[in-house]
């Protein structure tokens, strides 16, 4: 049985962050939580093993009606693994070709 590999520069996360207040209950639905748990977050991650996957789903986000306007980021395992916690909020270091390349929906 072969061992798997998993590469922080190849999995893939994206940022859901809403331009107006905190990440809806429903909307986290929509993005794939199927816990729910917490009531008011300022932003969802959510990963992928691969960048074109996480494009993918952003694609197939475009036609659903969610409760607020998203601006979504991609970013690397190994960037989510030197991110800092300020309070509830996560920051997370980006390149500004990942700023330039966010994606509102």
């Amino acid at each position: 049985m072969e061992a798997i590999t998993l590469n922080p520069y190849q999995i893939t996360w994206i940022e859901f962050i809403p331009t107006t207040g905190c990440v809806t209950k429903h909307d986290r639905k929509i993005f794939g939580d199927v816990l729910l748990l917490g009531n008011r977050t300022p932003t969802y991650f959510r990963h992928f093993p691969c960048k074109q996957a996480a494009k993918s789903f952003l694609g197939k986000l475009e036609g659903i009606a969610l409760d607020k306007h998203y601006e979504c980021r991609l970013f690397t395992d190994k960037q989510f693994s030197l991110a800092k916690n300020e309070g509830r909020r996560t920051i997370i270091n980006y390149t500004q070709k990942q700023l330039d390349e966010a994606v509102i929906i």
